[in-house]
């Protein structure tokens, strides 16, 4: 499993839920057997398409989804977006039952690295890259933003969204 250090919220769910991060993380809605989640992943959905179409993107390049998750939201732009669907897309995560999952559903069309995105991230690398729902999970904000400014190729644009999902999320960050 990768070393990362989860933010101080995540850390005290985890301990609540038994050592379960997955677990812990559901918790804040998007367990999708619920109604709860099922609306809490529609809304995530809309705004991850709203925050892709604010791009101002070429036909082709490469972008790096920081926080990818279990590659839903992947699937979602490039579905919404085809044109999307020529960029090499990199996929990180910290968490590898959700990479696992990404595999699954994404095939061979994504590039998936499980890690800490401040590590795994290269330098002038990038034409885009995007980071939804990530920092409120994160312990330390400037290395991360550092490290993902710093793989932005000249020109290359990063979108940032941080869904204040509830109060608890909200104080932790």
């Amino acid at each position: 499993e990768a070393a990362y250090r989860y933010s101080w919220l995540d850390r005290a769910l985890t301990w609540f839920k038994n050592g379960q991060i997955a677990s812990s993380i559901a918790g804040f809605g998007h367990n999708r057997g619920t109604r709860q989640g099922r609306f809490t992943s529609q809304v995530l959905h809309q705004i991850d398409l709203s925050a892709w179409r604010s791009f101002d993107l070429a036909p082709t390049g490469d972008i790096c989804v920081v926080g990818c998750g279990e590659g839903e939201n992947i699937q979602t732009i490039t579905g919404a977006i085809p044109h999307l669907r020529d960029w090499r897309i990199t996929g990180i995560d910290v968490d590898p039952g959700a990479i696992e999952a990404a595999r699954e559903r994404l095939g061979d069309r994504v590039t998936l690295i499980c890690g800490d995105a401040a590590e795994h991230l290269s330098p002038c690398r990038y034409d885009a890259v995007y980071v939804h729902g990530v920092l409120d999970h994160c312990s330390d904000h400037e290395a991360l933003l550092g490290r993902c400014a710093a793989a932005l190729r000249p020109g290359g644009q990063l979108l940032l969204v941080t869904p204040d999902r509830n109060v608890l999320t909200w104080l932790a960050f």
